[in-house]
């Protein structure tokens, strides 16, 4: 694929995280520290580098669409 397409796909990604349907997930992210997350789309799963792995349901119905 060309990096302009990978691109896309990559902001589409972005976009969708932080939309409308993470709003189940607002509580759990307000009570974490400042830090980074990571998010591993193929798994669902997620690791905030102080707290460890994160228990989030938008990256579990994320991971079926894939």
């Amino acid at each position: 694929m060309r990096r302009k397409i990978l691109q896309h796909y990559e902001n589409t990604v972005c976009h969708m995280f932080v939309g409308w349907r993470m709003g189940n997930d607002l509580e759990t992210l307000s009570e974490l520290p400042s830090g980074k997350i990571k998010v591993d789309l193929l798994s669902g799963s997620a690791i905030h580098d102080q707290v460890g792995n994160i228990d989030l349901s938008y990256l579990k119905r994320f991971k079926h669409g894939f």
